[in-house]
């Protein structure tokens, strides 16, 4: 067992000695900003991996704490165990994958698009003057109005050098609804998830339900369709019109929800131009990119 391992395990013990550990699984380096260690398949202990990300676990127990009594599916309530390190009860399910997703049939389909559509405007429509007065601040993550010149520049710089004319001109099509609207990205703050990718989105496989939302280390007041996005981004459009029948206002999100999701492969690439300019691929990961296409086998 390495130094890290060992550290971990002794604030484990430390902190909780009521737990009788049977069982130890080790997720280091799995997360982007903590590590992570499951004891007997029940609860989850994550440890900031870096100085500057217990912010995110601080962040992360604030806004699951203030809203899990006020939403479902279920939202673990993370319990701070000092600076470094919380702990949770771990939600049984697997995440949503595509291929697996359109292999349900409608109803169970339709049943999955409700509980996520229900909790979507369940989080969005919580007042923000409440957040705001249990300290909960702004998205980590904003791209506004205000610094897109510098944001355009940036990707100018960054990621161009690595593109072809093809690509560079694609960009700059993705970038043209800002330019063309100065209102583009105006919109009313809502407390957002911040990640809704499919990874944080738990189903039992069996009952083919969801079970819970993790991973609201980014979550803050943001922007409503950026959750729509990356949810889109994830799941695909014939999935998130079922989504929108229970989410009423999720149309009137729906075109900054494609800006986002077509924009986030770019900020990919910048993060990957960053690792190569610093030679630090500490925090690399290879992210499977699922798109609207059809299971292989599949019929219409």
């Amino acid at each position: 067992m390495d130094e890290k391992k060992n550290m971990y395990m002794g604030l484990i013990r430390s902190r909780c000695p009521q737990i009788n550990i049977t069982k130890v699984e080790y997720l280091i380096n799995e997360g982007r900003y903590n590590d992570v260690i499951i004891i007997n398949d029940t609860y989850i202990f994550k440890f900031a991996r870096y100085d500057w990300s217990v912010a995110y676990l601080d962040n992360e127990a604030k806004v699951t704490n203030f809203i899990r009594n006020r939403i479902e599916p279920l939202v673990p309530a993370h319990e701070p165990l000092g600076r470094e390190m919380v702990k949770y009860n771990i939600i049984k399910g697997k995440p949503i994958l595509r291929n697996l997703l359109l292999q349900l049939n409608g109803k169970h389909q339709e049943t999955l698009a409700q509980q996520i559509g229900t909790f979507l405007k369940s989080l969005h429509t919580i007042p923000v003057e409440e957040a705001e007065n249990m300290g909960i601040g702004e998205f980590q993550n904003p791209i506004d109005q205000n610094g897109w010149e510098q944001f355009v520049d940036e990707i100018y710089r960054k990621v161009f050098p690595y593109c072809s004319d093809y690509t560079k001109e694609y960009i700059k099509q993705v970038f043209k609804p800002v330019e063309n609207d100065d209102d583009f990205l105006s919109y009313e703050p809502s407390l957002i998830h911040g990640d809704l990718s499919a990874y944080h989105l738990l189903i039992d496989s069996r009952l083919k339900k969801l079970t819970g939302v993790i991973g609201f280390a980014l979550s803050g007041l943001g922007d409503p369709a950026y959750d729509v996005g990356i949810l889109l981004d994830n799941l695909g459009e014939a999935f998130l019109k079922r989504v929108a029948r229970y989410y009423p206002s999720l149309e009137s999100l729906l075109d900054r929800a494609r800006f986002y999701a077509t924009l986030n492969d770019i900020l990919w690439v910048r993060d990957i131009a960053d690792m190569i300019t610093t030679r630090d691929f500490t925090n690399f990961r290879f992210n499977i990119r699922e798109r609207d296409i059809m299971p292989i086998g599949f019929r219409w």
